[in-house]
């Protein structure tokens, strides 16, 4: 086998290389670090929507629905409105829903039931029952 024909001339195939290289890097990223129109989209949104996203907040939209809106995390919108002054809602159940999650179980809804009709997740509805007291039933509606 003749390695020193394809050896002898290598720099085509860099050439081609190097260009594929240099086309990737000119691509926009979606993932890794953020690139310079992201930061800024970021910096817009802090001094434009933190106004209305409080606002939006404070007449009882949840976190998750106004973040999805702005196209921005959770996380980021929630340290948001608290560097800017909004103090947020307890994220869990208060004592008044989980007795209406004890009073729905007792009535044989399931977790998934109350969890939708309340606004939270089934583990969550389970999660406060158990610190209830409430006993919880098997997957086939038998007490355990």
């Amino acid at each position: 086998m003749d390695l020193t024909r394809r050896c002898s001339n290598p720099a085509p195939p860099i050439l081609r290389a190097v260009r594929t290289h240099n086309q990737i890097r000119q691509r926009p990223s979606s993932r890794g670090t953020p690139s310079p129109d992201t930061a800024s989209t970021a910096k817009r949104l802090t001094d434009e929507y933190a106004a209305h996203a409080a606002s939006s907040y404070a007449s009882g939209e949840s976190l998750r629905s106004i973040a999805s809106r702005l196209q921005v995390s959770r996380a980021r919108l929630s340290k948001l409105l608290q560097q800017n002054g909004v103090r947020l809602r307890p994220r869990g159940p208060s004592e008044t829903q989980v007795r209406e999650m004890r009073d729905r179980y007792f009535r044989g809804e399931s977790l998934a039931q109350i969890g939708s009709t309340l606004g939270f997740d089934a583990k969550t509805v389970r999660l406060h029952l158990l610190r209830s007291g409430t006993a919880t039933r098997d997957t086939h509606g038998r007490e355990r």
